[in-house]
């Protein structure tokens, strides 16, 4: 399949859609991630904490943990985070209070992945964990600043010296190199979405080990986060540098950009919401409507 590439400054801006501000929460220092449950936000901030809004933008609970929380992801009535120092803690998302605490060990504090058996945790490469905490495998891959995806059985798991591997069971199958820092990654179905300093890459996993690049979107300075929207019909876009957020559909034609002053440093949807989380500790709720 022959792939297209975009170039966002030649797009004229009569965008399809519109971002409606709903509501916004103040946390004590940079969002450092932001986990959709069923009925909770789950947001970790530099601040030392955890805390757990509704999707009004109400505040549930806060945990503080003692040092910067790097990063919060859930899965199946569980949220789980990580610590600068290594405490990797399980919250219940129906008591919202912590019900087991590992120690992850510092080289692995930086971002954290709930999957189906088990945790996987990482910085300087990644550590997967079993359900009672014992050590499956350690794969060190290079420095991982953001999450991981996950889909048919393979993780993709970015690095900022420039690869995206393809593990499974600790092993390495496959990389594929961009020759520039690689920030996120999300799957949504067969399509797997990748985000670099300049770009944001949509590729096909038909083939999960040998993804096929089905375009690529250019004009970014530093693509932190990513997120698909439910129906992976539309991609959201964070660049922390330019202060852009930018939605493309599933062909990457760009429904939407606009500026976002703080900085955006995580982004995710829930729903019709589109959430984005702040450098200076703001988690910021939009409506996403047609215009």
């Amino acid at each position: 399949m022959r792939t297209r590439v975009l170039l966002l400054f030649l797009i004229v801006p009569l965008y399809a859609i519109s971002l409606k501000p709903l509501w916004s929460f103040q946390t004590g220092a940079l969002v450092s991630g932001i986990a959709p449950g069923e009925k909770y936000l789950g947001v970790s901030s530099w601040d030392g904490c955890l805390y757990f809004l509704d999707l009004s933008g109400k505040m549930y609970e806060k945990i503080c943990l003692g040092s910067d929380v790097e990063d919060v992801d859930y899965l199946n009535g569980t949220f789980a985070a990580i610590t600068l120092e290594g405490k990797l803690v399980f919250v219940n998302e129906t008591t919202l209070k912590v019900y087991r605490e590992l120690n992850a060990g510092p080289e692995f504090s930086f971002v954290v992945k709930l999957l189906p058996n088990g945790t996987l945790v990482c910085l300087e490469g990644c550590k997967y964990l079993d359900k009672e905490g014992n050590v499956q495998w350690v794969s060190h891959l290079g420095h991982v600043a953001k999450k991981p995806a996950y889909a048919f059985g393979y993780l993709y798991v970015p690095t900022w010296d420039g690869y995206l591997y393809i593990v499974k069971d600790g092993k390495v199958l496959n990389k594929i190199s961009y020759l520039e820092r690689v920030w996120e990654v999300s799957s949504c179905g067969k399509e797997l979405a990748v985000s670099t300093d300049s770009a944001v890459y949509l590729y096909n996993l038909t083939d999960p080990i040998k993804p096929s690049l089905e375009w690529k979107v250019d004009g970014f300075e530093e693509a932190w986060s990513v997120s698909f929207s439910k129906d992976c019909s539309m991609l959201a876009i964070a660049d922390a540098c330019s202060k852009l957020v930018t939605i493309v559909d599933s062909n990457g034609q760009v429904l939407l950009k606009k500026g976002f002053d703080e900085g955006a440093s995580t982004i995710y949807f829930k729903g019709n919401l589109l959430i984005l989380g702040s450098s200076i500790g703001r988690v910021v709720a939009f409506e996403l409507s047609p215009k």
